[in-house]
């Protein structure tokens, strides 16, 4: 049995390869309260803090439903946010950073972040530090609304999906330098990836061929090991083809070297006469 490869070992979810739990602050989206999609909810920034594995701030906002009762819920922070900040959600809320809307009720141009793919599901799109996406167009009457994504491909989604106004914040946290290998390992523990990785190419199986270059250098050939060589003996079975062959070298080389002694010895006595 050979051993897996990364992306089944990977998919295998063991703990190597899943993001661990302990630092998290909770499961971060839009607020998915019935009252959301109808009134307008206010709430106010308490706190702004670092999520380990997570290059974006978060933001701590308590919200006050129109029954009176509060909610304390993690959000994605903005560019612009600050403790003591009121946040709205709904389709009224007013256009200002961090406030939470429907597409349809964006205007052109207007830079939003952490947007849904489908009415209600929390928030899908440009949520790491320095994402952002801008409104383009808006299909009154079909109820679609078209989006120009970080790498500028452009999607249609329906104008109910939500989304804050603003770019995340902590753009260029990604720039800063690690400078020490310890840092990178600690970088991607957080995240559920491995560190270092092994390059593909370094695993392949013409690593069986320096198994066999010492019987090679004991045997006398005109062959040279070549990359092509190392490509082809890839299995026992060309290696076998392949020592078979260097074998009927070596019966050979006598045989040539006789040749070469009768040659050298004409030419002593062609000189000599």
């Amino acid at each position: 049995m050979g051993k897996r490869i990364r992306a089944q070992r990977i998919g295998r979810g063991s703990s190597v390869y899943i993001s661990p739990k302990l630092h998290k602050l909770g499961d971060i989206q839009l607020p998915t309260w019935p009252e959301s999609y109808s009134d307008v909810i206010k709430g106010t920034v308490l706190e702004i803090k670092h999520e380990s594995g997570r290059t974006a701030p978060l933001a701590l906002v308590k919200f006050v439903k129109p029954n009176g009762e509060i909610k304390k819920i993690w959000m994605i922070a903005n560019e612009g946010i600050y403790t003591g900040k009121e946040i709205q959600v709904g389709p009224l809320a007013k256009l200002d950073i961090g406030n939470v809307l429907p597409l349809g009720k964006i205007p052109e141009g207007i830079p939003v972040s952490n947007i849904e793919i489908t009415p209600g599901d929390g928030g899908k799109i440009a949520r790491a530090a320095g994402m952002y996406a801008i409104i383009r167009s808006h299909d009154r009457a079909a109820g679609k609304t078209e989006i120009e994504l970080p790498g500028k491909r452009r999607i249609t989604l329906n104008s109910k999906c939500r989304a804050q106004i603003g770019i995340i914040a902590g753009a260029g946290m990604e720039e800063l330098p690690l400078v020490k290998a310890g840092n990178a390992y600690y970088k991607w523990k957080v995240r559920g990836r491995k560190w270092p990785r092994t390059r593909g190419v370094a695993m392949k199986g013409s690593r069986l061929l320096p198994k066999i270059i010492g019987v090679i250098e004991r045997i006398p050939s005109m062959l040279l090991i070549t990359p092509l060589v190392a490509d082809v003996i890839r299995n026992q079975e060309s290696l076998r083809l392949y020592l078979e062959m260097l074998r009927q070298e070596e019966k050979l080389v006598p045989l040539l070297q006789r040749e070469q002694e009768n040659v050298r010895s004409k030419n002593i006595l062609f000189l000599a006469s």
